[in-house]
């Protein structure tokens, strides 16, 4: 799950380099989202909040990994407090916040 994938380079290529696996990218912005143009069956996009994807409203999978980059050092105090509960999906969470 990449969360705030924004025009969705890094969810697209990881999707189209892994066949095989089953990729998510989550963003509350959907103007931004390239994603969106990318035919990989393997690649589901969301356009939902951290605050929407934290307590369980939408329907997922467990994920062995779960990453944000970029949008953690100028997202809203209130967005970081509902990123890191997004991340416990994961089965063992290392959350940093470097």
């Amino acid at each position: 799950m990449a969360l705030d994938f924004g025009r969705g380079l890094t969810a697209q290529l990881l999707a189209g380099a892994n066949p095989m696996g089953q990729f998510y990218a989550a963003d509350f912005n959907p103007a931004l989202a390239l994603a969106r143009e990318a035919q990989l069956p393997n690649l589901t996009r969301l356009e939902n909040s951290f605050e929407d994807l934290a307590p369980g409203q939408v329907t997922l999978p467990q994920f062995d990994f779960i990453t944000l980059h970029g949008i953690y050092s100028w997202a809203t105090a209130e967005n970081r407090r509902w990123a890191k509960p997004t991340a416990a999906r994961t089965p063992t969470t290392s959350c940093s916040t470097r």
